[in-house]
């Protein structure tokens, strides 16, 4: 996943969610930002999410326009 600049990745903030973890499981690693996260396998319209926390930089780090910022994501099978 590649994050706009003006968004800085949490440490330890990743979560998996999905009918086995409903709640939200911990990834023991913070690969989400660079090789990305294997989330395992799924059955057709099975539904998977992983949550993170990013910080927005402040004002004195870009300009405060208006805009819409959007995480880019690549989904692919194994």
């Amino acid at each position: 996943m590649k994050l706009p600049p003006e968004l800085a990745y949490m440490k330890d903030s990743t979560r998996l969610l999905n009918s086995n973890n409903p709640n939200g499981l911990l990834v023991q690693h913070d690969n989400i930002t660079d090789v990305g996260v294997h989330i395992g396998g799924y059955q057709p319209q099975a539904v998977g999410y992983l949550a993170f926390t990013a910080m927005v930089a402040t004002g004195d780090q870009f300009d405060c326009t208006p805009r819409t910022l959007v995480p880019l994501a690549t989904v692919l099978p194994q």
